[in-house]
């Protein structure tokens, strides 16, 4: 009976910590620049600038956790990309932002539409989502802090951007 009763505490105390366990939140990086790729320009439009793209990537895992809306599909209404120290900028897909355009893609292909907007837009659960800006040399040094604000149907979501990840690889 005692033999029971324990092995009954254990099997509950392993379920209790299970489900304690908190999923890991989403993340953004900056991967470096691509001399080949020159499609962000400084204004709303994608159009080339003269200058290579500073490119990075965003991971929406556990958004709808960490939003207090679990199991639920996320719409992104819209993200603003900006710096947190220095000289302030901002990039992002507002249709009538102060920023320039932050660009959108998932598997290579642009998610922004004509003005910018990426309204509606619901990631693939688990994929990664490309970005890219225009940069006059603020980001590409990796030494500003910026922080990605994504905003959905649930509310506002803001991630501190990495500076690099060590996992992954430069563009090509």
């Amino acid at each position: 009976m005692l033999r029971a009763g324990l092995a009954f505490a254990v099997m509950l105390s392993l379920a209790t910590s299970a489900t304690a366990q908190v999923p890991p939140p989403p993340y953004a990086y900056v991967r470096g620049s691509d001399v080949g790729r020159d499609t962000v320009g400084t204004s709303k439009l994608q159009i080339p600038k003269g200058h290579p793209d500073v490119l990075l990537r965003a991971n929406f895992r556990n958004l709808g956790y960490y939003q207090g809306r679990p199991g639920w599909g996320i719409y992104i209404k819209y993200l603003i990309l900006r710096t947190k120290a220095g000289a302030y900028h901002q990039w992002d897909t507002l249709p009538n932002g102060q920023g320039s355009l932050l660009q959108v893609e998932v598997d290579g292909r642009k998610v922004n539409r004509f003005d910018g907007s990426v309204a509606g837009f619901s990631p693939p659960a688990d994929a990664t989502v490309d970005l890219a800006i225009a940069d006059d040399g603020t980001v590409a040094n990796r030494h500003t802090p910026l922080e990605l604000e994504v905003a959905t149907l649930n509310g506002v979501y803001k991630i501190d951007v990495a500076l690099y990840n060590i996992n992954d690889v430069k563009p090509q």
